[in-house]
């Protein structure tokens, strides 16, 4: 197993930065996702891993070797393309025979090493076929044979569920995460996806402007944000700005008083309260907050609405289960206290909701 280490990373295409002197380290073993909008920098990242482009200042190291400007060819790194990159003449035994063949190795072990890859994968038995014969996430699980059959240092996916629908998104997700813990090997995703971010990740690294928003466990980056477009970015967040007061309660300029957790930053500092949907209950009458629900999407195993309050603001909150609540019905809203989330950051911050 290898780490990886970025030390004060940056690139430059011309004039346009695509990223500023960002520093990380992933673990050996670890799955971690660079997450972003379209822009952040995150593929710049995974190109610079990869080889495939060349830092405008800085240091990359792969496990105990500086590989700044190490040749792709020679960094046995294994790279998945989101769009597969199969060769379509080719049976699905000679697209992962392909980087063994180069490497020189022997036909008996190039057989060997191909079988165990698709049977890690779950394709026995499809070697002959052509992979216009597969389906979408059989192709996909061929490209992620190719790129560990020659037991690579590490993995890279680039955006690898991105052209499979929702059902079979979820089936490769399971199974991209099932093979990456029995081989115990680091892997580094790329991805615009939060929701692919949070279930498949030790940890995740947060873009915006190529720059690192936040490096931390997908449980804290969702429940502990620390930027108001961290907070954002990752689901729907309910964001508040107002005063400190004593005891937790954050007061805003429309008089709402919000309850949240003792905190030991100053009374009387301006702060950005973060309460998720899910953590909001509602109630015919009794609440911190009061108003009437403006809209009603269902999503399944949850509701979600749109309330707003009476000082005029718009809050989400989820319900489930029955008794549902119609457009228009007056209800109030409370939640656990300690489920508040005070941010640093007040509105003027830009990015934020």
């Amino acid at each position: 197993m290898t780490n990886v280490r970025f030390s004060s990373v940056s690139k430059s295409y011309g004039p346009v930065q695509a990223i500023g002197e960002v520093s990380l380290s992933v673990a050996s073993g670890e799955f971690t996702t660079i997450l972003g909008p379209s822009g952040s920098g995150k593929t710049t990242m995974l190109s610079l891993i990869a080889g495939i482009a060349q830092p405008t200042s800085g240091r990359i190291e792969l496990g105990d070797r500086e590989i700044t400007y190490v040749p792709a060819a020679q960094r046995n790194i294994g790279l998945v393309f989101q769009s597969y990159a199969l060769f379509p003449h080719m049976s699905i035994f000679d697209n992962v025979a392909f980087p063994l063949r180069i490497r020189k190795l022997s036909a008996a072990e190039v057989r060997d090493r191909v079988t165990d890859a698709l049977r890690l994968v779950r394709l026995e038995g499809f070697e002959q076929r052509r992979p216009h014969q597969l389906s979408g996430g059989q192709q996909q699980r061929v490209a992620l044979a190719r790129a560990i059959v020659f037991k690579p240092d590490i993995l890279l996916l680039d955006e690898p569920l991105a052209a499979l629908d929702r059902k079979l998104r979820e089936e490769v997700r399971s199974e991209i995460r099932a093979l990456q813990r029995s081989l115990g090997i680091t892997t580094i995703m790329v991805t615009h996806d939060q929701e692919e971010a949070l279930s498949l990740s030790d940890h995740v690294v947060l873009l915006s402007g190529g720059r690192v928003e936040q490096i931390g466990t997908p449980s804290e980056i969702y429940h502990r944000p620390a930027t108001r477009f961290a907070a954002g970015f990752l689901g729907l967040a309910n964001l508040i700005d107002g005063t400190l007061q004593d005891g937790g309660i954050v007061q805003t300029s429309d008089g709402e008083r919000i309850p949240g957790a003792a905190s030991d930053r100053t009374p009387g500092s301006t702060v950005c309260a973060m309460i998720r949907p899910e953590d909001i209950r509602t109630h015919p009458d009794q609440g911190f907050l009061q108003g009437n629900v403006r809209d009603v999407v269902f999503l399944g195993e949850i509701r979600r609405y749109t309330v707003e309050l009476d000082s005029g603001r718009m809050i989400n909150a989820n319900g489930s289960g029955g008794g549902a609540m119609r457009e228009g019905e007056r209800v109030a809203l409370s939640w656990d206290p300690a489920s508040v989330w005070l941010l640093p950051e007040c509105a003027a911050e830009q990015g934020g909701h």
